[in-house]
């Protein structure tokens, strides 16, 4: 059994081509490999937080 992560990164939603393309990717893996897990993080919408270093300067 496999885990795969799909990692969506575009903002648009609706029209964006690469959202697109790795849904019917992962849709495919599934039906052919229906034990595998599928893990998704869309950075597009729910980006994660910002790096910033911490400094202590006075």
């Amino acid at each position: 059994m496999a885990t795969v992560l799909k990692i969506d990164a575009s903002a648009r939603v609706t029209r964006s081509l690469s959202r697109g393309l790795t849904t019917a990717f992962t849709e495919q893996w599934l039906k052919s490999r229906p034990n595998d897990t599928l893990i998704t993080q869309d950075i597009g919408l729910n980006p994660p937080p910002a790096i910033r270093p911490i400094l202590n300067i006075n």
